[in-house]
């Protein structure tokens, strides 16, 4: 025994020191869990005069690194790893750094990362290509959005450029009530237009009927340049990628400056809810593997036989904040897929977030797919698909005596008939 208590000495010391070393790389994945945010600013200014709207972003809990869009130091990707998990831009007028550059935080954006931006009307040509990516066009630098009707004379500069505005009816429910109920200032905006091929990128705030963006040395009498107005002229969108990554174009910075934040209800509501939207805290939907099977049959059966009787089912849920409930869509829809849909059907609710149909298998065989490509503006997309053949009847599947062919089996036995009276009547005949 006093042979092996040197080993077990030995063998301990070299767990501890497997433990040692062990210990700061489950440290660091541990820490990995807390969001990375970077908020690119035009100067430190901004950092002071938005302190409440970044002060937001840190209660979620997120890990915020603050720069100047100008920096050289700041890399958002390090050789293949990407090393924030959400970006914020504010200003956009300054020429980016070159790890931050407008391609580089689009790629950012398609590697299923989020993007928040907040211009001003002198937004540069780099930022004007990426809100160009996400489907905004925004107007020539130096335009503002004017409305001589509808403008917040407290803290309007003479020139109508406080615009007032809500959220969009067709985003209704993506906001909170209290949100969707005030008005919301957009002071010293930037209009812009939607791409009609981005079908991605939804509207959220728009001009008045009596809104209109003029250049900047437009008279009160508005004899500016007028390129876009009313409801065609957008002050806020929202963009939901292909990708489920999540972006928010905002045409004005002060909408999120502290004054408005502290004295607007509207203005607190959307900078609080957009993030959160952006962010992934609100509307995101998790779809289970499609389920199916004959009715009452076993799950999931390897084929399907033409104008079977079958069940499909598939459980959605919605998570905000964390907290997860089954979701209660009315317009979740299935289809039957060889190229083209051959069935296509509203599934129904049956409670506790699964939604199911029973549809006829087309007499029709090939390879097929159940798809669920559900995409509800305000909610994060859904697209599941199960492979499934479909065959034929065999040939002892087919019915014994087919109705249409009844004719042509009355005719057979009429010839028979024919044929056993004939020959009696010659045997039997005198």
């Amino acid at each position: 025994m006093s042979l092996d208590k040197p080993f077990h000495i030995v063998g301990l010391f070299l767990l501890l020191v497997v433990v040692a070393l062990i210990h700061p790389i489950a440290g660091a994945s541990a820490g990995s869990d807390n969001k990375k945010v970077l908020v690119l600013v035009d100067d430190h200014t901004t950092t002071k005069t938005h302190s409440t709207f970044l002060d937001t972003i840190k209660r979620k809990g997120y890990d915020v690194t603050v720069s100047l869009a100008t920096s050289d130091e700041v890399q958002l990707q390090d050789v293949e790893t990407w090393l924030f998990d959400k970006l914020v831009v504010l200003g956009g007028q300054s020429k980016y750094g070159p790890g931050i550059t407008a391609r580089k935080q689009l790629e950012f954006f398609e590697a299923g990362h989020d993007l928040y931006v907040a211009v001003t009307p002198s937004a540069g040509s780099s930022t004007r290509a990426l809100l160009g990516r996400l489907g905004a066009d925004i107007e020539d630098s130096g335009s503002t959005v004017v409305d001589h009707f509808k403008y917040n004379a407290k803290i309007d500069e003479g020139g109508h450029t406080a615009v007032l505005t809500s959220i969009d009816d067709t985003l209704s429910g993506t906001f909170t009530p209290s949100t969707e109920q005030h008005d919301i200032i957009c002071p010293r905006s930037i209009g812009f237009s939607i791409s009609p091929e981005a079908y991605m990128t939804m509207g959220v705030l728009h001009g008045s009927p009596t809104a209109y963006s003029a250049q900047k040395d437009s008279t009160a009498a508005g004899t500016g340049k007028t390129a876009l107005g009313g409801y065609n002229l957008k002050l806020a969108a929202l963009v939901q990628g292909r990708n489920n990554a999540r972006a928010a174009v905002l045409g004005s910075l002060d909408m999120l400056s502290n004054s408005l934040i502290k004295s607007s209800k509207g203005n607190a509501g959307f900078a609080i809810d957009s993030l959160s939207w952006v962010f992934q805290e609100r509307h995101v939907l998790h779809a289970s593997a499609i389920r199916h099977r004959l009715v009452d049959g076993p799950w999931n059966p390897p084929l399907y036989r033409i104008k079977d009787d079958v069940e499909v089912f598939v459980d959605i849920e919605e998570c905000n904040s964390s907290r997860c409930q089954p979701f209660d869509g009315k317009d979740v829809q299935v289809e039957f897929v060889m190229l083209d849909p051959y069935i296509r059907k509203t599934l129904t609710h049956l409670g506790n977030g699964t939604f199911t149909a029973q549809v006829k298998v087309p007499d029709v065989y090939g390879v097929f797919k159940w798809v669920i490509d559900y995409k509800r503006p305000g909610y994060s997309w859904i697209y599941e698909s199960e492979t499934v053949p479909v065959r034929p009847f065999r040939h002892y599947e087919y019915s014994r005596f087919l109705s249409q062919a009844f004719p042509y089996y009355g005719s057979v036995m009429a010839m028979v008939v024919g044929f056993l009276f004939t020959g009696a009547f010659f045997l039997y005949s005198t």
